[in-house]
């Protein structure tokens, strides 16, 4: 036992002396050597897939007083700490939940259902819930499991049937940041259940063409996602150092 904790420590304190190397290789004068130490601490993080390495990294991070060192250091923890993070950071915009919806009087504006689907439509209750006629690829009510048909009425617990739930239920999403996660209660041929939906950034969204299809720009939400990831990042480091 004592045996194998010392080759623990040992372990550590080579981990250590490669990680203060590369540190130190961090605000060398030379510009390439620079460059080449952040290369290096993204490769030291990553050989082991490490969460404890990325997580070192962010401690120096917000501790440093180096301009130099903590500008490298944002970039290096974009790479190897954003994954570990992205889905408990706060997060900027407007919620999207990813449907299209019965809007009785609104009319359609994608016109790819046939005369017969939009007479079943148009004859749909409006004030049993909000009627999903489409799910978008890739949202939160795709990836939660909404289907086209089923019922929304009611969202965290509060009852949307009634009186325009389409609106309603547009002020809940719309009011609520991304990253939020919303209970949905929904009839599906005359069952109830329940679905959690946890809200993506509206602007992730294109701005379509009549006539052409919603779809997610993955690139956009995860571009959207960094920044939010960095201002988070820089608020930490101005927190620990208020803190002193």
């Amino acid at each position: 036992m004592r045996v194998t904790a010392m080759v623990l420590c040992f372990l550590a304190s080579i981990l250590n002396a490669e990680k203060k190397e590369l540190m130190e290789k961090l605000l060398s004068d030379d510009f390439q050597e620079r460059q080449q130490a952040e290369q290096e601490l993204v490769v030291w993080v990553r050989e082991k897939e490490s969460k404890e390495r990325a997580e070192s990294l962010f401690q120096r991070y917000v501790k440093s007083e180096d301009p130099e060192e903590f500008h490298r250091l944002a970039k290096i923890l974009l790479d190897v700490h954003f994954e570990y993070k992205k889905d408990a950071i706060p997060q900027t915009g407007t919620g999207f939940l990813g449907i299209r919806m019965h809007r009785p009087n609104q009319g359609f504006r994608v016109p790819r259902f046939e005369a017969e689907e939009l007479e079943k439509f148009e004859a749909l209750d409006p004030s049993k819930g909000v009627h999903v006629i489409e799910v978008i690829p890739q949202t939160p009510a795709d990836k939660a499991g909404l289907l086209a048909g089923d019922i929304i009425q009611a969202l965290d617990g509060e009852d949307i049937s009634g009186n325009d739930p389409p609106e309603r239920l547009m002020e809940i999403v719309g009011g609520s940041l991304p990253g939020s996660k919303i209970l949905l209660k929904i009839e599906r041929e005359g069952e109830a259940i329940e679905k959690e939906v946890t809200l993506m950034n509206s602007a992730a969204i294109p701005e379509r063409s009549n006539g052409e299809q919603a779809r997610v720009d993955l690139e956009k939400e995860k571009q959207l996602l960094k920044a939010d990831y960095l201002r988070w990042l820089s608020g930490e480091r101005l927190a620990k150092r208020a803190l002193k």
